[in-house]
């Protein structure tokens, strides 16, 4: 994502809840590294109506034990 677009957070929290869980999964299928680079960054932990993300190994791995 170049400085002209907005980011990936940008554009989830201004979107109506009834399609942020759409853009994400979109975004996953198209272009998951950057969109998790962001997420690692700036939101590890990323809570959705339909589910939370996990960006970081270390807390994956804390929810798994």
């Amino acid at each position: 994502m170049g400085s002209e677009t907005t980011s990936y957070l940008e554009q989830v929290d201004n979107a109506p809840d009834s399609e942020k869980f759409k853009l994400v999964r979109n975004w996953m299928d198209s272009s998951p590294l950057p969109l998790f680079e962001e997420l690692r960054k700036h939101r590890p932990i990323f809570k959705m109506d339909r589910g939370t993300l996990f960006a970081r190994f270390d807390d994956v791995i804390d929810v798994l034990l």
